[in-house]
Order: C-alpha cells, then structure tokens, then sequence
C-alpha cells in the first residue's frame, strides 16, 4: 500500500498512471495493491503496461537516432 495523500503530486493530471509506472518497471511485478487507499484495478494495470510499452518504444527510436 502507498499513500500520497497530502502530497503535491496528487495535483498532477494522471499521478497514478505514472506512480504505478514507476513501479512496475522498478519491481516489474504488481506488488502494489492499493494507491491512496484505493484498490488498484485490473484495467489500471492493463493501463500501466502500455504506458510503459510506448514510453520503452519511445526511448529505443530516441537511441536509433543518436547511433551513427
């Protein structure tokens, strides 16, 4: 469980994605069960693992165009 309640953060259009983004690429598993005291859906992680799969795709073409 993870709470940013009261935190800037929270301020932030979309926080969550971002937040559960953050750890599922660090722990790369869905230990993560609640945020701010909500329990995190299916459909949020479905979410997380595109975010993370264009974010991924995004960095690789950035690296294509620094090779030589």
């Amino acid at each position: 469980m993870l709470t940013l309640n009261g935190n800037p953060i929270e301020e932030i259009k979309g926080y969550r994605l971002y937040v559960l983004g953050l750890m599922f690429m660090k722990y790369e598993n869905p230990s993560l069960r609640k945020l701010d005291t909500v329990i995190i859906s299916n459909t949020e992680y479905d979410n997380v693992l595109v975010w993370n799969e264009r974010l991924y795709a995004g960095m690789t073409k950035k690296l294509k165009k620094l090779r030589p």
